[in-house]
């Protein structure tokens, strides 16, 4: 069957093909089958799959794969890597190491007797030497020590001194007192994946505890895994008045801080009690109890740490919260709530889904943009802004700015390789001014300093050979559908 192909289509097939090529010498099973998990989800992308009728490469051998995509691809794209893929070999295989020379065994000729005396007395005598400085006329001990070294390495023959240096090799071997030296444990390194990842990002969001319960919900707000629900900004920020733990703390809904004294869950037949002592100023504590279910962060809480909580306190012989919420991930936060507004679950339910995704994933993900781009715009880590987006540390909300730069910077990338536009292919337009003159007389229009800045860009870009690819950006209100109806 004959399938006409695009130069773009004809690139992508090309691509994907040698890609999984080079996955055939992968050594790491699991990075083999994300490379050519990522193949088949660029012909998906592309609408190859269903146009060349691919088979899942679940289902087939990756070399027939190859095979199929090569009947679609020009002759003379895989001369280089033909011999390889014939004759089955690891592409991309590292070079081997040569080898060291040998230490000589035991068996290495001893030398001569005669030739190590001489070698001694000739250093003993050289040693004596020394030399006169001619300015000043003292001796030099250090010099005379280095030239004695000089004269002592000419004095003795080439094969002489190799059989010296082999023997003195040998008795260190014999001699050598072998400690045994404490290697430290290896450092646990975390592998970074793509957001998107099955383990990482692209997770369901039925893996989350919290999430049980709710599934029906999320769904219905198009959250599928853990990406779609850390993508879901939150409507709104709230802040809660934050008091010192003291003896002189009101009743009312407020944020406290302390340090943990003690860590006590309570077990019975009934329900099941989590409860911590908090101490703050003065040694005032304040007892922090949750019934039925233990607050987001337990695990992660020991002694002597400082959290913060926020809740409803009630002052009576002691400082009680009953079931109060950790601000942040798992109470080491600024205080800043976010506000989802998703009908059918609470506010504290859909914190806790997110800041379990969160501990899910962060720590794990792969900056999309590198460091030199991070630097020059200030930015933050992605980790970080994922989790500053969700539980901002203050106001300045720098976690939700990197999100958006990414989106824009990401969808400019994606223009300029995905389009190929060359000088010279646009269409000149003459500018007509009468008939804005009379329209901005009909209508009373008078544009603002930016609307004019605006429009006399979008002019230039008119009368310019090269095609126009300008987006008009503003507020609601901002006066964006005069300067489209004037351009």
């Amino acid at each position: 069957m004959t399938v006409e192909l695009s130069q773009h289509e004809k690139a992508v097939v090309a691509s994907t093909a040698r890609t999984l090529i080079w996955s055939l010498g992968l050594v790491d099973e699991e990075r083999k089958a994300f490379v050519q998990h990522s193949c088949m989800s660029l012909l998906q992308r592309n609408g190859l799959e269903k146009k060349l009728r691919l088979p899942p490469l679940q289902e087939t051998d990756p070399k027939v794969m190859i095979a199929l995509l090569r009947q679609y691809e020009q002759p003379s794209v895989f001369p280089v890597l033909d011999p390889a893929f014939k004759s089955n070999t690891k592409l991309f295989r590292p070079k081997p190491v040569e080898k060291s020379p040998e230490v000589p065994s035991v068996e290495t000729e001893k030398p001569e007797p005669e030739v190590i005396e001489t070698t001694i007395v000739a250093e003993e005598q050289q040693s004596t030497d020394a030399q006169i400085d001619p300015p000043t006329g003292e001796v030099s001990d250090e010099h005379s020590a280095e030239v004695a070294e000089q004269k002592t390495v000419q004095a003795v023959p080439r094969e002489s001194k190799k059989e010296i240096q082999n023997f003195r090799r040998f008795l260190r071997n014999q001699f050598r007192v072998r400690e045994k030296r404490e290697h430290p444990p290896p450092t646990q390194q975390v592998s970074r994946r793509d957001f998107w990842h099955p383990l990482c990002g692209g997770a369901d969001i039925s893996t989350l505890e919290s999430a049980t319960g709710f599934m029906d919900i999320l769904k219905e707000q198009n959250i599928q895994n853990i990406v779609d629900l850390l993508l879901t900004p939150p409507k709104d920020f709230v802040r809660f008045q934050q008091v010192s733990l003291d003896s002189r703390i009101p009743d009312g809904f407020w944020v406290i801080r302390g340090t943990i004294k003690s860590k006590i869950m309570k077990v019975s037949p009934h329900i099941d009690q989590w409860q911590i002592n908090l101490v703050g100023a003065n040694d005032v504590e304040a007892i922090c109890r949750w019934i039925g279910h233990p607050p987001r962060g337990w695990d992660r809480w020991q002694a002597n740490m400082s959290i913060g909580v926020v809740g409803e306190v009630t002052v009576d012989e002691e400082i009680l919260f009953i079931s109060p919420e950790p601000i942040g991930i798992d109470g080491r936060g600024s205080g800043i709530l976010p506000v989802y507004k998703i009908d059918g679950i609470e506010e504290i339910s859909m914190r806790n889904i997110v800041a379990e995704g969160l501990q899910t994933v962060c720590g794990k993900i792969q900056d999309p943009l590198p460091r030199e781009i991070l630097d020059s715009y200030r930015l933050l880590g992605f980790d970080e802004a994922i989790r500053d987006a969700h539980f901002p540390s203050n106001v300045s909300y720098r976690g939700k700015y990197r999100i958006c730069f990414d989106e824009a910077f990401l969808y400019q990338l994606g223009l300029r390789l995905n389009t190929r536009l060359e000088l010279g292919h646009g269409i000149e337009h003459r500018l007509h001014h009468e008939p804005i003159a009379k329209l901005g007389m009909l209508k009373s229009i008078e544009l603002s300093d930016e609307q004019e800045l605006v429009f006399s860009e979008i002019r230039r870009d008119l009368i310019a050979k090269k095609p126009m690819r300008r987006l008009i950006q503003g507020d609601v209100g901002a006066g964006k559908t005069v300067v489209a109806m004037g351009a």
